[in-house]
């Protein structure tokens, strides 16, 4: 059953403040539920989708208009800009796949923007432009696909929606689900859903906030979300409506009026209770809006109640300057501020080259927004696009600043391959327990031998080195959806979120070039599906199964589950000294059982669990550089 509630606006304060060269103002606005849904009853889905096929060109207006002609002029960049702090790949161990699948088809809807969310009870929700796609992980079925008109049917919007981000709680175990509706100033919103319990089949509650909330003749485009432990935190930029006369070159720069902040009670949400919410806008530096505010969550679980965001100059050639902003304290709070602060890294960013596809053709990489990032141990890590100017290549920017922000100890380092272009990334933490500093690091890939696909790199903060490339999925077609034009659409975003109840684990979600017909049609596009991966640390202390962690390891273990003796072969390429290890579920040391020379060629080791109690234990086998084995035992 639907029910509608009406919508209840009170304005209940305006204040301005002023740091410095910082500016910022805010008020406050409450909003009921506008209605209840029940997913696993939603049946009625017309999927509508209207898909413009035309391009921008450099020649044109608009803001992507603009953003071809900056990249025109990135290649004196090899000459003229000093080198950066490039990182080698391959010194780190690989993360570990352990499962991958096709997800949303293209529905006719570009580009791809994809994201993911997995509950701690292995409910996955995977979204795109424009679908909502249930899978339950225990029994690995998809359960329900639906579109998110159909999903917000019940609010009488008819305007497009897009732009769809997905969260899960871990502490309230809930989802949130947040997305656009329209593109004018006279039909925006920002659709914000709550679920009512961990399963994302049952109730939802839907708020349908404006997306002029400033009364002017903008509208809200490209959000970014994140939690705290009592918060939702919604960004998003405030475009101006389009003159369709208004053929300027420089047009774009008008129509981009600034960033806002959304600070809204999450918990109200989950129990369908008015919303509390507070948004900053005028949010400037030297008077200057600041643009693309991303904000940051915790790494290992929620935090609070103060909450990071990042920003930078994204669409410039070359630049080393950050923002970061913090809402220091929770919203009804009085003393609640927006602290800016302008920050410098050694590393300087850049707009990047748009991908290079197997066609000749082109994959947008639009500018250098901060995508993602998660704050742990004191420490922000985030990555962006950005150019590598030693290759002129799309490239991955992963950038580190302590959150004692007077430090001043902003750095960065750009991932990259001289035959590859690399796009939109997004970043998970992985540590296992207080002060491991690790992650992994996911983004989009493509090149003129290859269709686009997805990639994975790990993370190493005790040595500060990264892990080989590793593909997750390779696309079987270049990317073709506008005929008119060289540039492609290759998705906004992509997904990544921990496992919480799983230390090390990860679950992504981005973009593989495919040519697919259509559902319920004969048509055949080469556009971008999305695929959804799971991944962990190669020294997590949680794996499922049994996987080599290197590509000249074999290993297999028997019996399965274990008798009262536990025997593992393995085979090694070349004599070295090992050791093994039994540690609990927790990872505490029970027992070195083994150091000592291994020799080349297969290996059987073997021990007894009779002086152990019932429970899940966990083998590891590592020489003297690297974990070799990292080996799941239960004793029943």
């Amino acid at each position: 059953m639907r029910t509608c509630f009406l919508v209840v606006i009170t304005l209940l304060v305006n204040i301005q403040v002023i740091f410095s060269q910082s500016t910022y103002s805010s008020f406050e606005k409450t909003f009921n539920a506008n209605a209840k849904i029940n997913v696993a009853n939603l049946i009625v889905d017309f999927k509508p989708v209207l898909q413009n096929l035309e391009a921008p060109v450099p020649g044109g207006n608009s803001y992507r208009d603009f953003l071809l002609r900056q990249k025109k002029l990135l290649h004196p960049l090899n000459k003229t800009q000093k080198r950066n702090n490039t990182a080698p790949l391959g010194e780190a161990e690989d993360p570990i796949v352990f499962a991958g699948f096709e997800s949303n088809e293209f529905d006719g809807s570009a580009p791809a923007d994809n994201d993911v969310a997995i509950s701690n009870e292995n409910m996955l929700v995977s979204v795109a432009n424009s679908t909502i796609y249930i899978f339950n992980m225990n029994e690995d079925s998809l359960v329900k696909k639906i579109s998110l008109e159909a999903f917000a049917d019940t609010l009488g919007l008819p305007a497009n929606m897009y732009d769809p981000k997905i969260r899960y709680d871990p502490k309230q175990d809930k989802f949130i689900l947040v997305f656009l509706c329209g593109s004018s100033s006279d039909n925006t919103n920002i659709i914000v859903a709550f679920s009512e319990t961990n399963n994302p089949l049952d109730d939802w509650f839907l708020y349908a906030l404006p997306g002029n909330p400033i009364q002017d003749t903008v509208w809200t485009d490209f959000p970014a979300i994140a939690i705290t432990d009592d918060e939702l935190i919604i960004t998003g930029n405030l475009l101006r409506d389009r003159d369709a006369n208004d053929t300027r070159p420089d047009a774009w720069k008008f129509l981009f009026e600034e960033s806002i902040i959304w600070q809204i009670n999450k918990n109200s949400g989950y129990t369908g209770n008015t919303l509390q919410t507070k948004v900053y806008n005028n949010v400037k530096f030297n008077n200057q809006p600041i643009r693309n505010l991303t904000p940051i969550q915790g790494g290992s679980t929620t935090t609070g109640p103060n909450i990071y965001l990042l920003s930078n100059r994204s669409f410039d050639i070359q630049n080393d300057t950050f923002f970061m902003l913090e809402v220091t304290g929770k919203l009804d709070n009085p003393t609640t501020l927006l602290d800016i602060y302008l920050r410098i890294s050694a590393t300087p960013y850049g707009l990047a080259p748009d991908g290079v596809q197997s066609n000749n053709q082109f994959l947008q990489t639009n500018d250098a927004r901060v995508l993602g990032g998660y704050i742990e141990n004191n420490t922000i890590h985030f990555v962006m696009t950005s150019v590598n100017p030693d290759t002129i290549r799309s490239a991955v920017y992963h950038g580190k600043v302590s959150r004692t922000y007077r430090e001043k100890d902003f750095s960065g380092t750009i991932l990259s391959e001289i035959h590859l272009d690399y796009g939109y990334p997004n970043i998970s933490y992985t540590g296992k327990y207080a002060g491991d500093d690790e992650a992994i690091i996911t983004f989009n890939h493509t090149s003129i031998d290859s269709a686009a696909g997805i990639s994975a790199i790990f993370y190493d903060g005790a040595t500060n080195k990264y892990s080989e490339r590793i593909n997750l999925k390779s696309g079987d077609s270049f990317v073709n959806l506008f005929p008119s034009t060289a540039y492609e659409r290759w998705g906004d975003y992509t997904g990544s979120q921990r496992k919480y109840n799983e230390p090390g684990k990860v679950w992504i979600s981005g973009f593989f070039g495919t040519r697919r017909v259509l559902t319920g049609s004969s048509i055949a596009r080469r556009a971008g599906w999305s695929w959804v991966a799971a991944l962990e640390s190669p020294d997590t202390s949680t794996t499922s199964s049994i996987k080599p962690l290197r590509k000249d390891f074999k290993v297999k273990t028997y019996p399965n589950p274990p008798a009262n003796i536990v025997v593992v072969e393995f085979e090694l390429y070349a004599a070295t000294n090992i050791e093994i290890s039994l540690y609990s579920a927790a990872g505490i040391l029970i027992k070195k059982l083994y150091r000592d020379l291994a020799k080349k060629g297969n290996n059987m080791f073997s021990f007894s669990t009779e002086p152990l109690a019932n429970g899940i234990y966990v083998l590891k086998i590592s020489d003297d550089k690297k974990l070799l084995i990292n080996k799941q035992i239960v004793k029943q």
